[in-house]
């Protein structure tokens, strides 16, 4: 199966001081993806201690580039839904790799968690976070 980088990148304002501020990244290495996009609903459940914005703006979430439809926050949870490319008719899935990119900037506060879990659909991805 081909490997595909998929970039969902989210910003917004840290938690803490400035200088406290580093960029989070939460990394799903097999996630499947329609013609090499991520699409529809993604959840990203953070493990009990990390610390979450009440909300983060669409316009804040990028996917590939493109904003996001909708982003909610719901406790330890992110929701994103990623609208498919407009025009794109391929219903190819391909395995590929989910890299979530929280900016320096973003309230995202994970302390010493190192793992969280990616929802699409009825299937659950084990995701390494980074900091």
């Amino acid at each position: 199966m081909a490997r595909v980088l998929c970039a969902l990148v989210l910003a917004g304002v840290f938690a803490g001081t400035a200088s406290a501020a580093r960029p989070v990244t939460v990394t799903a290495p097999a996630y499947p993806l329609v013609c090499g996009q991520a699409t529809g609903l993604i959840a990203v459940t953070f493990p009990a201690g990390v610390r979450l914005p009440r909300t983060i703006a669409p316009a804040a979430v990028a996917v590939n580039g493109r904003a996001a439809s909708s982003v909610k926050v719901d406790g330890r949870t992110v929701s994103v839904t990623v609208a498919r490319k407009p025009g794109v008719t391929c219903l190819s899935i391909v395995i590929g790799k989910l890299t979530i990119a929280f900016a320096a900037g973003a309230r995202v506060d994970v302390g010493s968690a190192r793992t969280a879990a990616v929802t699409h659909g009825a299937r659950t991805y084990k995701a390494r976070i980074s900091a």
